[in-house]
């Protein structure tokens, strides 16, 4: 029988319980590797990563801590000019302070120890938001993280963290203010200027704009080819709300992309509560032919051969409706991250839209204040 120092065994304890961790942590990961290899594009590690990770032995090909060199907000912010920072963040320095100090205490780490020993310093709500913001007008990952100077890990964290936080912080930035007689006249003020005192009553623009995506998991849906659009791409469907100014007031995506907009519309929470509460007369929206035309929701005449005065309802109509054309043409110019395929997780790419909607109203009011 082999005699066991005290040492030895609670060497052999720690070995056992490692492993047996270890194990336990490797099953757990795999059962959701596949959509985590989707959302950030690094591969799996297998059960002898985690072990020698418990074990305290260096993992094979997984480089050490690398203490990076991050970027210098302040001193960032003083290198660029009002207009060349808007070019870049698309919001003005002192808005782009604002939402960051709004932000802070959802997306800055609660241990800064650990931060600054894993890679020398904790990374700044500034730098995260920064990182995010040039992610959402186009930037290439590999660019910002060497821009900011982040790991890839820290950078696909703060996809997460920073449109969480931005969705709950501004949740009120959208809202169609359906009870309140007020704030409907004000829309329909706008809209009366917009259609050249022609048309009152209108308080909102509909239309669905469709944005592609990678083809889904079937983790994320049951179905993928439900997103195939007859554009020839996968997409999802957003039917979408604006006012005068190209705000949003209103979206919705409960609907695969080759979902017709009526029909995505039909399903929506806004058509359920126009048809259980509708809005005060003389109040209502505009949307396409493709819409079908009710007591919320008015729509041009079908046909070509119209009277004169039909053809005049369509003609100014459509120069009223072609707001929320506008507003998405602005939302993906400003945004283009959204003129080519997401290559986030679905319900990732829904939370990172959701943010970039309120941004899109953070930047017509940032513009509306400067008199643009």
């Amino acid at each position: 029988m082999v005699a066991w120092s005290e040492a030895a065994w609670l060497s052999q304890r720690r070995r056992a319980v490692v492993i047996g961790a270890a194990t336990a942590a490797y099953l757990l990961k795999r059962r959701s590797n596949e959509r985590s290899r989707r959302l950030f594009r690094t591969p799996s590690a297998s059960i002898a990563d985690y072990v020698a990770w418990g074990l305290g032995m260096k993992v094979e090909g997984r480089d050490g801590n690398i203490h990076r060199i991050r970027m210098n907000w302040p001193v960032r912010v003083a290198s660029l000019s009002d207009s060349n920072f808007k070019r870049r963040y698309k919001v003005s320095k002192a808005r782009f302070a604002e939402i960051a100090n709004n932000i802070r205490s959802l997306v800055e780490a609660e241990n800064h120890h650990q931060a600054r020993r894993s890679s020398g310093s904790s990374v700044s709500a500034e730098i995260k938001l920064s990182a995010f913001l040039r992610y959402l007008a186009g930037g290439h990952y590999l660019d910002i993280v060497d821009m900011h100077g982040i790991s890839e890990s820290t950078f696909y964290q703060l996809l997460t963290d920073v449109p969480r936080a931005i969705n709950e912080v501004y949740s009120d930035e959208i809202a169609f203010p359906m009870e309140d007689p007020q704030k409907l006249e004000e829309l329909s003020q706008g809209f009366y200027q917009r259609s050249g005192q022609t048309m009152a009553g209108i308080v909102g623009a509909l239309d669905g704009v469709v944005l592609l995506i990678s083809k889904p998991s079937l983790l994320d849906v049951p179905n993928p080819s439900d997103h195939w659009n007859r554009k020839g791409h996968y997409a999802v469907v957003y039917q979408v709300l604006v006012d005068s100014k190209m705000k949003i007031q209103w979206f919705c995506c409960k609907s695969t992309g080759n979902t017709n907009d009526s029909v995505a519309f039909d399903t929506s929470s806004l058509k359920r509560l126009l048809d259980s509460s509708p809005l005060p007369y003389p109040f209502f929206i505009i949307g396409d032919e493709a819409y079908k035309s009710s007591g919320h929701v008015a729509t041009p005449y079908p046909g070509c051969d119209l009277d004169q005065e039909k053809d005049a309802f369509n003609f100014y109509h459509s120069r009223t409706r072609m707001t929320v054309e506008q507003a998405f043409g602005l939302f993906k110019n400003t945004w283009r991250m959204f003129s080519r395929p997401s290559q986030l997780a679905l319900d990732h790419f829904q939370e990172v839209t959701r943010a970039a909607f309120r941004l899109h109203n953070i930047v017509i009011d940032d513009k509306a204040i400067e008199g643009n």
